[in-house]
C-alpha cells in the first residue's frame, strides 16, 4: 500500500479524468465503487482511484491522459510484452500541491459473453489464469451516469451488488485498507476475508 491521499485529491483525479474520457468504456470500480456507493465519496485514507476500462479503448485512454497533466506507467512492465503484448493496467500519476496521487485504470477483456476478464486485479499475477476475475456482465452493463460530491462519472448497472461480488456480505463495514482483511480469489471470484480478531 502506498500512502493515503487526501480524499480532494483523489476527487480532483477523478473530475479531470472522467471529463476526458468521452468515447472510453470506463466506470470506476474496487474501492472508488465502494466509497461511492457505501459513502457518497471516497474512501477516506485511499491512496488512489480505481476505474475499469474496455482494452479496446486502450489508445483512447491514453490519448486522454496524453495531455492531462499526468505521467502514465503501464504494466506489466514492457520486457513482457513479448508474452502479452498489451498493457493490463494503466497507472496516471501527478503530483497535487506537492502530493503524488495515483489513478489506476484496469483494462478488461469483455469477448466473454458472460463476464468481464480481468487479469491483473489487485493481486497483479497477470500471467496466472487462476488469478483472473471474472465480473458477471449482467451486474456491469448497461453502465449508467452518476455523480459523487458533484463529480459526473460512471458505475455499473448494480453498484450495490458489484460491492457484494467484490467485498462479501459485510461490505458495507468499513474496514481500512491493507488492515483486518485479506483479498484472495477463488474460482476466479474475489473473496473478501475478515482477520480473526482472537
Amino acid at each position: 500500500m502506498i500512502d493515503p491521499v487526501p480524499a480532494e485529491l483523489n476527487r480532483n483525479n477523478l473530475r479531470d479524468i472522467f471529463a476526458r474520457l468521452d468515447g472510453v468504456e470506463a466506470f470506476i470500480f474496487f474501492g472508488t465503487l465502494l466509497g461511492c456507493v457505501r459513502d457518497g465519496d471516497i474512501i477516506p485514507h485511499d491512496d488512489d482511484i480505481d476505474i475499469y476500462v474496455n482494452a479496446r479503448d486502450r489508445r483512447r485512454l491514453l490519448a486522454a491522459l496524453e495531455d492531462s497533466g499526468f505521467e502514465v506507467k503501464l504494466h506489466p512492465e514492457r520486457k513482457w510484452y513479448q508474452f502479452w503484448r498489451k498493457p493490463l493496467v494503466v497507472q496516471a500519476i501527478r503530483v497535487q500541491g506537492g502530493v503524488l496521487t495515483y489513478a489506476d485504470f484496469y483494462l478488461y477483456d469483455d469477448r466473454s459473453a458472460d463476464y468481464l476478464v480481468d487479469r491483473w486485479n489487485f493481486q497483479g499475477l497477470w500471467r496466472d489464469p487462476d488469478t483472473t476475475i471474472h465480473v458477471p456482465k449482467a451486474l456491469i452493463f448497461p453502465l449508467q451516469d452518476a455523480e459523487m460530491q458533484g463529480i459526473s462519472l460512471r458505475i455499473p448497472a448494480q453498484p450495490e451488488k458489484v460491492c457484494a461480488y467484490l467485498y462479501g456480505p459485510s461490505w458495507r463495514t468499513p474496514v481500512r485498507k491493507g488492515e483486518g482483511y485479506t483479498m484472495e480469489i477463488v474460482d476466479n471470484r474475489p473473496e473478501f476475508r475478515l482477520k480473526s480478531t482472537a
